[in-house]
């Protein structure tokens, strides 16, 4: 049914308010909504205004307006209209102001629009629908704590490694004979993990590393660790087959020296080290180790009879090692470190177990260019049994005789470098004594590289090694060495 006419002339502007609140406005400035019986109600702006200051405040009625002597009293409020019995809003409508619910009913939800449906950009939601809602994140049961979306640590995956070429020139001919051979083949692999890592470090060569060491191929260190220090306080926890640190770790020569053929020096043992620092390392603090061994690795470059690993049966057991190295850094081009360092072991020999101490002092100053290094150490226990005399098995025409072995050893490591652009001058010296025999021995190795690049070098060095005794002095070993020396790594995955 159409409107109504009006009966008098529009005077202003009028609204037309209806349960439905379905707004059109005209060109006009008239708005209307259309009741749900299709009659209208016109009402000025002017009304809706004094409706409008008549409603509460914060809560509060506007103040009654005094009525004047005479006048009658206003007629009360109309009661807000209800929807007839049984009838409830369509989806999307809401309750037009003044109007209630019947009892029991309720306002339907407002109509979302189909998934399907997604408004296209640019375009707005029809009249009475909302636009879709995220989806809800899944339920979490009561009381417990909700999910946490699980974070991938990275992988960083670095591999090296290389080859050192070595040629063999000895002076004495009734020992040794020239040689060239590929003396290491190596590979360096290090998988890190988050704060978790492994670091795999086989080495391989044509013949055997020595007759004590099983096979042409050996694991030179092996281990997992854990980082579990702090970015000013690192600390690292290693297991498996690890290099100990007793005193000076080396003295950058290729050849070697006495402590590396008593297995003092790069010698890999199976257990756990854990190693940190303290302090800033562009500043002063001090570096520490604490290892223990429950066995040897078997693998070492010692020669015959001056290790555990020469002796069947026999094995270096219970080794415990304590290492403290304070630092300080001059300026920016030179350092100072110093080392103290305890050991226990025990020696279990076919004769019986042998309890070994052994304490090491040490320093190093670099300036520039320029190195200077030395070391004290000293043993106090048994660890061999034909060394620094063999034994000789019994003959029809004599007895056998055992090897002699000494229970007090002194040991001192000294040497000094200069680089100067890719040339490098050094020269080492390594002295023991077998205090309990009276046995000495030495090695001078007087050296010269040339850095071919950062990949590759070469070393030269001129060595002589001498024993004395009481029975007279010999040569162990006069030689000219010549290392050629190639390496990479590569970081192949990740980051570091």
């Amino acid at each position: 049914m159409a409107p109504a006419a009006r009966s008098r002339p529009c005077t202003g502007w009028y609204v037309c308010c209806s349960v439905r609140r379905r707004v059109q406005f005209d060109w006009f400035g008239d708005m209307m909504i259309r009741h749900d019986h299709e009659r209208s109600l016109w009402i000025p702006w002017v009304q809706i205004l004094g409706i409008l200051l008549a409603l509460p405040v914060d809560g509060h009625p506007a103040a009654a307006q005094p009525v004047a002597p005479g006048s009658p009293a206003p007629a009360p409020a109309p009661a807000p209209a209800a929807l007839p019995p049984g009838e409830a809003l369509p989806p999307g409508e809401a309750l037009p102001p003044g109007e209630v619910l019947p009892p029991g009913e309720v306002l339907p939800p407002a109509e979302a629009v189909p998934p399907a449906e997604a408004v296209p950009p640019g375009q707005s939601v029809p009249a009475g629908q909302v636009a879709p809602a995220a989806p809800a994140p899944p339920a979490v049961e009561p009381g417990q704590p909700p999910p946490v979306a699980a974070v991938e640590p990275p992988l960083a995956l670095r591999i090296g490694g290389g080859a050192i070429i070595w040629y063999y020139q000895p002076f004495l001919s009734n020992y040794y004979v020239p040689d060239l051979s590929v003396a290491i083949l190596q590979l360096r692999i290090t998988a890190t993990y988050d704060e978790l890592g492994v670091y795999l470090h086989p080495r391989f060569r044509d013949t055997k590393l020595t007759q004590a060491v099983e096979g042409t191929a050996w694991i030179e260190e092996a281990y997992a660790w854990a980082d579990l220090g702090s970015a000013a306080s690192p600390a690292r926890l290693k297991v498996g087959k690890i290099h100990s640190q007793i005193g000076l770790s080396w003295d950058n020569s290729f050849y070697g020296n006495v402590h590396m053929y008593d297995a003092l020096k790069l010698a890999p043992e199976n257990g756990l080290s854990l190693e940190g620092r303290f302090g800033a390392e562009d500043a002063y603090g001090v570096r520490y180790a604490l290892q223990f061994f429950p066995v040897d690795g078997r693998t070492n470059f010692s020669t015959r009879g001056r290790d555990t690993i020469w002796i069947p049966g026999a094995r270096r057991r219970y080794q415990s090692i304590f290492r403290s190295e304070p630092f300080v850094q001059l300026t920016k081009a030179a350092s100072l470190k110093g080392g103290l360092t305890a050991q226990y072991l025990q020696a279990d020999l076919p004769e019986g177990k042998q309890d070994v101490f052994r304490t090491a002092v040490d320093a190093t100053l670099k300036i520039g260019g320029w190195g200077l290094w030395g070391e004290l150490l000293y043993q106090n226990g048994q660890t061999v049994t034909d060394f620094p005399y063999a034994g000789t098995p019994a003959t029809e025409a004599s007895a056998a005789v055992p090897g002699r072995a000494s229970a007090s050893n002194y040991y001192l490591l000294a040497g000094t470098e200069y680089t100067r652009g890719r040339l490098t001058g050094r020269y080492n010296f390594s002295y023991v004594r077998y205090a309990d025999q009276s046995v000495s021995e030495w090695i001078i190795e007087p050296g010269l590289g040339f850095a071919l690049n950062e990949h590759m070098s070469i070393l030269a060095e001129l060595v002589i090694w001498q024993h004395s005794a009481s029975e007279g002095d010999r040569f162990v070993d006069r030689c000219l060495s010549v290392a050629l020396n190639g390496r990479f790594s590569a970081l192949v995955l990740g980051e570091e």
